[in-house]
């Protein structure tokens, strides 16, 4: 996804669309180990998640610090970081699409942190498809799809046209 997304916005700048691909994973970086030991482990991965852990998938899933710093990013005219915060934007926005089963809601994170408080989780709100149904998990989610379909259609366009 952050690389049709890096194409199609920056289609000139190798670096942002690298950033732009860095920021689309970036999210789930914290998770990483987590998923690992609980592999080796032979545990359900993130069946358990401890409070330390809840808080840092808050902190890189929060669509309003996310903003703040596209917008930061946007003012100072600072390419590099739009790119970068462009693409961790458009993760924690299908996320939101694609988290919404209510036996997740006490481990998904809420995409509006610090705002948790005060609205419901984003994927409550917003949540058009669970993911966690399907087969697999690392297959694209149709959400993802959709979009990717759309930015691959701009690409072509952009180069033939």
């Amino acid at each position: 996804m952050g690389a049709a997304l890096g194409q199609c916005l920056f289609p000139h700048s190798p670096l942002c669309q690298g950033l732009t691909i860095l920021g689309s994973i970036e999210p789930d970086l914290v998770l990483v180990p987590k998923f690992a030991i609980d592999k080796l482990r032979g545990r359900q991965p993130f069946a358990t998640q401890s409070s330390k852990l809840m808080l840092l998938k808050e902190l890189s899933h929060s669509l309003p610090i996310n903003t703040l710093l596209l917008i930061v990013g946007l003012a100072m005219g600072w390419t590099a970081i739009e790119a970068f915060f462009v693409g961790t934007g458009v993760h924690i926005l299908v996320d939101a699409l694609t988290h919404c089963g209510i036996e997740y809601r006490d481990t998904d994170q809420s995409c509006v942190w610090p705002f948790q408080n005060r609205l419901s989780k984003l994927g409550a709100m917003i949540g058009i498809w669970e993911y966690r149904y399907a087969p697999g998990v690392l297959i694209p989610k149709p959400a993802e799809a959709v979009i990717l379909t759309v930015m691959i259609a701009i690409i072509l366009f952009r180069h033939f046209v």
